[in-house]
């Protein structure tokens, strides 16, 4: 059990409204600790966005990872 209680729908604002939305349809129910990230939007936002892109890491085809990922190992020096 959670120490702060977290915000019910009926109690966020249409920020949080908008990530209980997003995080529903991904997972089918919100968790306490979407909850209680509401009590900061800042917070809520930011764990958001890293949620959304977090989420777009498999779009990029192979070919193309295994490339980036040579030329980034050149770039730092690398020596594998």
């Amino acid at each position: 059990m959670a120490r702060i209680p977290g915000l019910r729908d009926d109690e966020s604002g249409w920020f949080a409204r908008f990530f209980y939305r997003a995080v529903r349809k991904r997972s089918g129910k919100v968790g306490d600790s979407w909850r209680i990230a509401a009590h900061a939007p800042g917070l809520l936002a930011g764990w958001g966005l890293h949620e959304f892109f977090y989420g777009r890491l498999g779009k990029v085809e192979p070919a193309l990872r295994t490339l980036v990922q040579i030329k980034v190992a050149m770039l730092v020096g690398c020596p594998l």
